[in-house]
């Protein structure tokens, strides 16, 4: 019999994530002995780096459905850049003008891939001061996106270093 392992050790949510250029990306190398994948990357210069704000602030679900052409996975990854400020505006900017693989690194500390050389995600933002002194001025993102296959569980070593 086969059994789901358990680990009573879960943390939720997401600690950081990079949004990374398809032209940074080089490939996924696949380890046959260990099962395991490592994604290389280049032009690290070109890759943005969102650190997590609050613990209630990132988000990754994946959601799996099948369509007409089959199955495909719904990905979205949220959070919140604190203080909608004018140094960040140029790299939201950039954000929101292109299309993104994303590497996440969740509390577990568990790295995922997302979205591949054809299917990539898009920078969604809702930029908002807030009504009263006391809530949270920012800027809420979401990178969205549909692809064939779930997110990969890769060593991002190279990256995260």
């Amino acid at each position: 019999m086969k059994e789901l392992s358990f680990d009573f050790d879960n943390f939720g949510g997401t600690l950081h994530l990079y949004a990374v250029p398809v032209a940074s990306f080089r490939r996924l190398v696949k380890d046959y002995v260990t099962g395991s994948v490592t994604a290389q990357f280049r032009n690290r210069q070109d890759i943005i780096s969102i650190e997590m704000f609050a613990d209630d602030t990132f988000q990754f679900s994946e959601t799996k459905d099948v369509a007409e052409g089959g199955v495909f996975y719904d990905v979205a990854i949220s959070g919140v850049i604190p203080k909608w400020a004018e140094a960040n505006d140029e790299l939201v900017e950039t954000l929101e003008r292109g299309e993104w693989l994303v590497v996440t690194k969740d509390n577990n500390g568990v790295v995922r891939l997302a979205g591949n050389e054809t299917d990539l995600l898009r920078f969604n933002t809702v930029k908002d001061t807030g009504t009263t002194r006391p809530e949270r001025n920012g800027i809420a993102f979401t990178f969205t996106g549909k692809q064939p296959n779930a997110a990969v569980a890769v060593d991002a070593t190279d990256m995260l270093s």
